[in-house]
């Protein structure tokens, strides 16, 4: 199997936008996390901002939205974020190889052969450890930003995509970034994307 498109799913915390940036430059293809609400935004006349924060707003699962590229069919603000993040990602992925970052892109594009699904996760204290020094949350606040993005994430992803997050049958590779650390992370992936 030729993988072109890589979709990261990860724990907060767990490098996952680090690993998918590195990855990116090593394979010479574009990555989209915040460059995907971007172009999101731009086509649906959303602000970015409020995008970026879709995986952190919960709604309710539409199972429609895989069928229709029409916001007039969605009934809340939350369903029409995710229908224009959906319909985004499918793009990009049809342009070419790429790297997309969360937003369900896993389930999104799970009828892609040529799409490699990965998860990424860590123990907690690492986790704990990169959000206060490289993410800039307050030590005091860590603990509880850890809980609540995560809990955000998985209500996001059972909403819109039925998944349970972390869940390894949803993923083809599983990888524990924190054991692993992000360069080998990195080189595994590359292996993989490059040798079949």
């Amino acid at each position: 199997m030729k993988y072109s498109v890589i979709t990261i799913s990860r724990q907060y915390g767990s490098g996952g936008r680090e690993i998918g940036t590195q990855l990116a430059q090593r394979l010479g293809i574009p990555f989209y996390d915040k460059a995907l609400c971007a172009e999101a935004a731009r086509r649906s006349g959303f602000d970015e901002s409020f995008l970026e924060q879709a995986e952190r707003q919960e709604g309710r699962k539409f199972s429609y939205l895989f069928q229709s590229n029409s916001y007039s069919f969605c009934r809340s603000l939350g369903d029409q974020t995710f229908l224009a993040l959906a319909t985004t990602i499918r793009d990009l992925a049809e342009q070419g190889p790429c790297i997309l970052v969360g937003r369900g892109a896993n389930r999104i594009l799970s009828d892609r052969t040529d799409a490699l699904h990965v998860y990424l996760y860590a123990d907690r204290q690492t986790r704990l450890k990169r959000i206060v020094a490289q993410y800039g949350v307050p030590a005091e606040q860590a603990e509880k930003v850890l809980h609540d993005t995560d809990r955000a994430r998985a209500v996001y992803l059972k909403d819109y995509t039925d998944q349970i997050m972390g869940q390894a049958e949803n993923y083809h590779l599983c990888l524990d970034s924190g054991a692993l650390g992000i360069e080998h992370t990195v080189k595994i992936l590359e292996a993989v994307y490059r040798t079949t």
